[in-house]
């Protein structure tokens, strides 16, 4: 059954956001909602590394919690990922206006954010949390006061989200009334090349065609043709080691920066070698989710297969990701991006997992792991076993 808010994509990209659907969310919601009389602003109190880490709580919920949680996401690089067109389990009890039905009446709007009051706001994730929440409201023909906070509906019962509500509301109407610019929309493609020859098109999720094959090459993808969520994260780690707003979108700024990059190195399988380590050549990956899943990051990632990777001894000594060549660290700094990237990569496949209580010394623990010369696959195993339990592992 397809839900009612099924508005909030049409409403998002008229008001150019990133809009980043969820598979099935048109029919996903604990029934259908009323008459849209608010918006109620949440953060996840998720992990500080990636774009929508807690993405999949979000749609399935928790133990204590059915979802989804909320109607939509909001990523820290501004993306509104749609989660449920109908009812979710956001506000439980509370009032604001007098209205006391949150889960009924008002859209939830969950924001990746540690909930920490030194962790500074994006300021790319604000403005697209004022432009959203001010389109939505728009479009229910509702105002600035229309939107509570969650600690404004449940007070001393929730804190979220951090931010000062009173400004963000004073912001909401700034928009609304037309008072603040509309944002600079990327180009659709580049300007005409000299002679009149059309520049290329800017590129996003959901783009197929000969030039998403073209980019996925000079990234060093598995070149399949479409846009999805592997090719976004792969041009979101391009653009953030350029310095660029890392949005996953391939415009005009990211053409010049890719023409202006060296094309990416083929792989190439190297010869089993040995170093003293036992069966490391032969030695199958531990039947476990979490070391599947690790293959296929690699394997999406930099088009090396699982068995390629058996062949090499030590295995991470010889993937693109690591420069033998490099200090030890630049190596480990390029290493974190790698294990951060892979945590990306895992929400965008909506793959349940829970992470350790401490999430930077999990990815130091990851990353040594890596650069374990001796024994890495085994290293590498009991590192991402200790901090990233799936829980459907076998």
């Amino acid at each position: 059954m397809t839900f009612s808010l099924t508005w909030m994509a049409d409403v998002l990209k008229q008001a150019g956001l990133k809009v980043a659907p969820v598979d099935g969310w048109e029919d996903r919601g604990l029934g259908d909602v009323g008459p849209t009389l608010g918006v109620i602003c949440h953060h996840t109190a998720g992990p500080r590394n990636g774009n929508m880490p807690s993405l999949d709580i979000l749609i399935r919920g928790r133990p204590d919690l059915s979802g989804p949680l909320s109607q939509l996401g909001l990523g820290r690089d501004g993306t509104y990922y749609l989660i449920a067109a109908g009812r979710c389990n956001h506000a439980g009890k509370g009032s604001w206006k007098g209205n006391t039905s949150g889960n009924t009446n008002f859209i939830g709007i969950e924001a990746e954010h540690t909930g920490q009051p030194a962790d500074p706001w994006p300021a790319v994730q604000m403005d697209a949390y004022h432009r959203g929440v001010a389109a939505l409201l728009k479009h229910a023909t509702r105002d600035a006061g229309d939107c509570a906070g969650h600690k404004d509906f449940a007070p001393g019962r929730k804190s979220d989200p951090t931010f000062d509500m009173a400004a963000f509301r004073a912001r909401v109407a700034a928009i609304m009334s037309g008072a603040v610019p509309a944002p600079v929309l990327i180009p659709a493609a580049e300007p005409p090349a000299p002679g009149g020859a059309a520049g290329r098109p800017t590129l996003r999720r959901g783009a197929t065609g000969p030039l998403v094959i073209l980019l996925q090459q000079r990234l060093g993808l598995t070149a399949d043709g479409s846009f999805g969520p592997r090719t976004e994260a792969a041009v979101r780690a391009f653009q953030r080691a350029r310095g660029m707003v890392p949005d996953g979108i391939f415009g005009p700024k990211s053409w010049a920066a890719l023409d202006a990059a060296p094309a990416a190195a083929p792989v190439v399988a190297a010869p089993p070698t040995n170093n003293g380590s036992s069966n490391m050549a032969t030695e199958p990956w531990p039947n476990t989710l979490a070391s599947k899943v690790l293959a296929a990051y690699i394997n999406t990632k930099f088009g090396m297969s699982p068995g390629a990777l058996m062949l090499r001894n030590p295995p991470m000594g010889a993937m693109p990701f690591y420069n033998n060549s490099a200090s030890a660290g630049i190596r480990e700094a390029e290493l974190g991006i790698v294990a951060g990237d892979m945590l990306e990569f895992l929400a965008e496949l909506s793959i349940p997992f829970e992470v350790g209580s401490a999430l930077d010394p999990a990815h130091s623990e990851l990353v040594a792991a890596m650069m374990t010369e001796t024994a890495p696959s085994a290293g590498m195993s009991v590192a991402i076993n200790n901090h990233y339990r799936f829980l459907d592992e076998v």
